[in-house]
């Protein structure tokens, strides 16, 4: 299957307060999918985390 991006996004989104572990465990998927999904000719994975808390 043939896809047509620059890069795969990953869009979180978190009803509380960022904490720490929202970071680990965003940075897990992106290790997953640069090593698993990720196509010749695309850009490392780029992750967004949206909170609905404030810090």
């Amino acid at each position: 299957m043939t896809r047509y991006l620059r890069r795969l996004v990953v869009v979180e989104l978190k009803f509380g307060n960022f904490k720490a572990e929202n970071k680990g465990q965003i940075e897990l998927y992106l290790r997953w999918l640069d090593k698993h999904e990720r196509q010749p000719g695309e850009e490392a994975p780029l992750d967004i985390i949206l909170c609905a808390g404030k810090l």
